[in-house]
């Protein structure tokens, strides 16, 4: 896979059917939107509490966008696609980016 231009990491509460549900709709969405151009992590905060409160995840589902910087994050509602990008201004990012081309 060439670099990743867009480093995200999803914080959820353990391996339970919500945070399994919560993890696909994210990483359906990015595939969609990002194919190739994405890293996505995930994180257990019940097996990691530490890199919870370094990323300041204070409420699970969370996903922090880390690169490019600055740091984005939200919090629960990855249903919605359009609150997904804008959140993590994922959305601008492919904007400039074709602006570029």
């Amino acid at each position: 896979m060439a670099q990743a231009t867009y480093v995200l990491v999803i914080f959820v509460t353990g391996e339970t059917p919500s945070s399994r549900r919560q993890i696909e709709q994210l990483q359906d969405l990015l595939e969609r939107e990002f194919t190739g151009l994405y890293r996505l992590s995930v994180v257990n905060v019940f097996k990691d509490p530490d890199a919870a409160v370094r990323h300041d995840v204070f409420a699970t589902p969370t996903v922090v966008r880390l690169l490019p910087e600055p740091v984005r994050r939200i919090v629960d509602g990855l249903r919605d696609r359009e609150r997904v990008l804008s959140g993590l201004e994922l959305e601008h990012a492919v904007s400039a980016d074709a602006s570029r081309a």
